[in-house]
């Protein structure tokens, strides 16, 4: 009995998980800078602003949703100032995999 319980909690945190993933995903800034930084690994914070169209501020907010969910990493570099980079991580991989797959489908 108690195998049973437990083994539904760990099932319901899984499926708990990835709700979060999916709401972090669930708005178009969002998943256009995901496209990006699984297009462009390494890509700056400024270079995103300016492919997106985003205010500065406003995408940051998208993008520590997108971090706090890691489906995306970044460091700061300092080459005269400091730069932050964005990274996919493999979770985020397989989210971008899977959206491009469904709207292949449509």
């Amino acid at each position: 009995m108690q195998s049973r319980l437990e083994e539904d909690e760990r099932s319901l945190e899984q499926a708990y998980q990835k709700l979060r993933v999916y709401s972090a995903l669930d708005h178009r800034i969002r998943i256009r800078a995901i496209f990006l930084i699984a297009d462009n690994p390494g890509v700056s914070f400024n270079e995103l602003v300016k492919m997106t169209r985003v205010p500065a501020g406003k995408l940051a907010y998208h993008l520590a949703l997108l971090k706090s969910e890691a489906l995306v990493k970044f460091t700061y570099e300092r080459r005269g100032k400091a730069t932050s980079r964005y990274f996919i991580t493999d979770l985020g991989k397989t989210m971008v995999k899977e959206l491009r797959s469904e709207i292949r489908k449509r």
